[in-house]
């Protein structure tokens, strides 16, 4: 996701590749990647809306959440496995929304100069 947003137009060339078959292994698409595509899509309206905010906001109710699932593990199972579940959540938002300022600040790609 960073490359999607992390790229802006003036940065972009189009290159011309070769494909061909795959001639060994298997693809790497199946689905255990529902879980990745699932990350990608919870972080994207967040990052849409504000993605500074969003890492800060999100590295925030990751902390809190980790911590109320801790303070009533003692009371209750079931509030233990939803906050700590909402922490799983919130902190892959969290990692996503980081990325992609990462991507902003740094870029994505480096590419070499053509005839290097």
């Amino acid at each position: 996701m960073p490359a999607i947003f992390g790229v802006r137009a003036g940065e972009v060339a189009e290159v011309e590749t070769a494909d061909r078959r795959r001639q060994h292994g298997e693809s790497h698409y199946g689905l255990s990647r529902t879980l990745v595509v699932m990350r990608d899509l919870l972080a994207l309206r967040f990052i849409i809306d504000n993605a500074p905010a969003a890492e800060i906001r999100f590295a925030l109710a990751t902390a809190g959440s980790a911590a109320l699932g801790a303070l009533v593990m003692s009371r209750s199972t079931t509030a233990m496995v939803f906050f700590d579940g909402l922490a799983v959540i919130f902190g892959l938002i969290w990692w996503n929304a980081r990325r992609f300022n990462r991507a902003q600040e740094v870029g994505v790609y480096r590419l070499r100069e053509e005839g290097a």
